[in-house]
């Protein structure tokens, strides 16, 4: 196993259009019958079964690797969806997205033999499964600590993608609940590129930003969705950040010592992109498999961990969260492009009403980079069927159609480079940097550590309104 203002089309016949799934997005939701059921089943199958084969190509665009289990949590055919949604899109088709669904030896290992056999029919089948290490090649663990297989299937995933395709500038990650709308991420890919991604480490997706971590509990504390509110959360909290750090330790020992320094110099706030669908330049995951900070961090995880009670720790295989702990490593880099992505939720629209396109932004599927299917909507072939023909699957890839908006660090170095991304069309005039100063200001709470950060979301184009979205259901 190793191994944009333009109205969206309408459906193809071959997918069930239907009133449904508009009154979904409406949220009229209406439970489907048996027989509606079965039909989204067969129809699902026969697109998985239509799909033309996938080219290979030697340097993909795009490696999209989804996280999944032997078992998928949350529906046994969810991944079978998955792919009949993703398998027909031409950025695959073509070979210029390499999509693999990760699974980790230990995950296999511990499988019945049943889940095992059925695996290696699947990748007899469709070729697609991958097998990792349960912990990184060559990091200083023997095992995965407990709490953290999640987080470090993402490393290895990182660190097979930029080892097996070393001229791809994109890595990529989701759940296996997650659409990705790939003719849109093609496109935005290829406007990162104009930015220089080959050297700069880009991290996209849909952002929000946590005050700090709390190495006591070990997970973040408290979320915003502005990095100035994070800043703000975390100076009025610094009292309850000392009062962690002084549990990492019953007395004053030299370890203590060198666990509070270790602590004190690694919290801070920092943004966090959701597994929505996160988008990674190479640049950046070389950076954070190769990090002393991050094996700095798992240090202090396996001295606190091993002092929480078993309904502390929660759930042992994924007591740290993917998204909010692998945000926090890429907080340690020295400069980064933080990216906020045009995401949806199923049950709530990204980017939130006051971020982008008001209450219509859960009808504006044209922007959209990634879908997540939130719990039972991922166990139902009509969402699939219905994301697979809303979205814009053109080729060749899509033209950029929007710019950056950018808010450089306070510093001479990201001024330059975003004006240059102005002087090339790829990003919009910047704006006042006025937020950023408030949040640099006087540089404590360890945010001197983004004077060379700069942050960017991607434009919106026209909002499309719910009666747009009615008349489309209509046809």
């Amino acid at each position: 196993m190793h191994a944009v203002t333009a109205a969206p089309p309408p459906p193809a016949p071959a997918v069930l259009r239907g009133a449904h799934v508009v009154a979904r997005l409406t949220g009229k939701l209406t439970p489907w019958s048996p027989a509606e059921r079965a039909e989204g089943d067969e129809t699902i199958r026969a697109v998985l079964r239509d799909a033309p084969p996938s080219a290979v190509r030697h340097a993909p665009s795009l490696a999209l690797g989804v996280l999944t289990m032997p078992v998928p949590a949350r529906a046994p055919h969810v991944r079978t969806y998955h792919r009949a949604a993703h398998r027909p899109q031409r950025a695959v088709v073509s070979g210029r997205v390499v999509l693999r669904y990760l699974v980790t030896e230990d995950e296999v290992r511990r499988a019945k033999a049943s889940t095992r056999v059925a695996l290696t029919d699947e990748q007899r089948t469709f070729g697609d499964l991958l097998e990792l290490p349960s912990v990184p090649a060559g990091w200083r663990l023997l095992e995965a600590p407990p709490g953290a297989n999640c987080v470090l299937k993402i490393l290895s995933w990182l660190q097979h993608a930029v080892r097996r395709y070393p001229k791809t500038t994109f890595v990529a990650y989701g759940d296996d609940d997650t659409f990705w709308a790939l003719g849109r991420v093609e496109a935005t890919v290829s406007m990162l590129r104009r930015l220089g991604a080959e050297s700069l480490p880009i991290y996209a997706g849909a952002m929000q930003y946590h005050a700090w971590w709390d190495f006591e509990k070990q997970e973040p504390h408290d979320w915003m969705w502005t990095f100035p509110a994070a800043s703000k959360a975390f100076s009025h909290q610094h009292g309850q950040f000392l009062k962690s750090m002084r549990a990492l330790g019953a007395n004053r020992s030299n370890a203590y010592v060198e666990a509070r320094e270790h602590v004190e110099r690694l919290s801070h706030p920092y943004a966090m992109a959701h597994g929505l669908g996160v988008l990674l330049s190479r640049s950046l995951c070389l950076e954070v498999l190769n990090h002393e900070d991050i094996h700095s961090f798992f240090q202090l995880y396996l001295r606190s961990s091993s002092s929480l009670s078993r309904s502390q720790l929660g759930n042992s295989k994924c007591r740290l969260g993917t998204d909010s702990t692998f945000g926090f490593w890429v907080s340690f880099l020295p400069q980064v492009l933080a990216v906020d992505l045009i995401n949806f939720h199923g049950a709530w629209p990204w980017p939130l009403p006051n971020r982008c396109h008001g209450q219509d932004a859960r009808y504006e599927l044209r922007g959209v980079h990634a879908f997540h299917l939130f719990g039972n909507e991922a166990t139902d072939a009509h969402w699939w069927l219905y994301l697979l023909n809303m979205t814009d699957d053109e080729d060749p890839p899509l033209q950029p159609r929007t710019r950056l908006n950018c808010l450089e660090g306070y510093s001479n170095k990201t001024r330059s480079l975003v004006e240059s991304w102005v002087a090339n069309g790829v990003a919009l005039p910047r704006k006042s940097s006025g937020w950023m100063k408030y949040a640099l200001k006087g540089q404590g709470h360890g945010m001197g550590r983004y004077l060379n950060w700069v942050f960017c979301d991607i434009s919106c184009p026209n909002p499309c309104s719910i009666h747009g979205w009615a008349e489309l259901g209509r046809q």
